[in-house]
């Protein structure tokens, strides 16, 4: 994350980190397919889902994230309503093969604008999933959206259906919805999609700062995922060229970058967000109280990578560290770590966890 998004903390305190998936107490079913048909409501101020279950038992269909905004705005199996607990929807006998409707309500999306009318939202804001979970899952996901619109997720694909894997249902990722471009290339290796919002600078200078990035990921061995997808979202700012950058993992690899809608190319080649990001995917995911693990490695391997691929000297490298070492020294409440981490979204010790 970078010099500006540490002055605007707001952005982070929307975007904790999720928690891994609750212990399930109920013998879970050994195998279940689920087919999920994705609506536009509203002017994609929510959506109309219908779930198609095979297998089984189910009794319920819960959100995968206990922090979701959207609310669950009804559902009913068969034309008969279904109750409605927690927004957990409550399935009177144990499903075998039936289609469940339900409807949700996005929140307002925290981004800045970004001078498109598309839509990012986490896919745990219409996404619900089976409980008990089942030992063996198989899902499918189509949407059926207006004319000149399209949706954006980092899974898999094949003949225009999505084919999330089962971290998709505990952990959050991005969904793009709306009129935007997308542009496909390979570096490392690796398939990358860039789905660009608003204003960006020229396809050739997010070309070769996503290149750059990405090869310094990849510098450490073959790089760790087959596949990313970058979601841009430019914001008017003065100061930075890249102001902050977030990863989810939720079925696949995403990270959203903020680039100033005033970068230069110069500007792009000095970032250290994206590759910040990058750096994450050699590591698990961790839980939020160990933040300090994950950040304080991708922090670290943020300079050391781009000075072993020449973006700035070795010198510079160990200055920044130094710099960041002593920021964070001084920062934070004098708690533990563990403390720091898990509340840094509240009390916004970010210098102190990070560094």
């Amino acid at each position: 994350m970078a010099s500006s998004m540490w002055r605007s903390g707001v952005f982070l305190c929307l975007c904790a980190c999720g928690h891994g998936p609750s212990a399930v107490h109920e013998a879970a079913p050994s195998k279940v397919t689920a087919h999920y048909t994705v609506t536009n409501s509203d002017n994609f101020r929510g959506a109309l889902v219908r779930v198609c279950l095979e297998g089984g038992p189910v009794r319920a269909l819960v959100p995968i994230d206990g922090r979701v905004g959207a609310r669950v705005r009804g559902a009913s199996l068969d034309g008969d309503a279904l109750d409605i607990r927690d927004d957990r929807i409550i399935l009177r006998d144990s499903v075998g093969t039936d289609c469940i409707d339900y409807a949700t309500r996005f929140e307002r999306s925290w981004l800045p604008n970004h001078g498109s009318s598309a839509l990012v939202v986490s896919q745990a804001q219409w996404l619900w999933r089976p409980k008990p979970f089942p030992e063996s899952f198989d899902a499918s996901v189509r949407f059926v959206l207006p004319s000149g619109t399209r949706a954006a997720l980092p899974w898999p694909q094949a003949g225009g259906v999505y084919l999330p894997d089962r971290s998709a249902f505990f952990a959050d990722t991005y969904t793009v919805f709306g009129a935007f471009e997308v542009r496909n290339f390979s570096i490392a290796d690796t398939d990358v999609e860039v789905v660009h919002l608003g204003a960006l600078p020229s396809d050739a200078a997010v070309r070769r700062w996503l290149d750059r990035a990405m090869r310094a990921a990849a510098s450490i061995g073959p790089f760790p995922r087959d596949r990313v997808q970058f979601v841009l979202t430019p914001v008017e700012v003065s100061d930075d060229d890249a102001v902050f950058g977030m990863l989810r993992r939720g079925g696949g690899a995403s990270i959203l970058l903020v680039p100033s809608t005033n970068a230069t190319r110069e500007g792009l080649d000095r970032d250290w967000v994206a590759v910040q990001e990058l750096s994450h995917l050699w590591l698990p995911r961790f839980h939020p109280r160990d933040r300090w693990i994950s950040e304080g490695i991708a922090t670290y391997l943020q300079e050391v990578l781009r000075a072993r691929c020449g973006f700035q000297t070795e010198t510079r490298a160990w200055e920044r560290l130094a710099e960041g070492f002593e920021r964070g020294r001084r920062s934070g409440t004098g708690r533990s770590l563990t403390a720091e981490s898990r509340d840094m979204d509240r009390t916004g010790a970010y210098h102190r966890v990070y560094w």
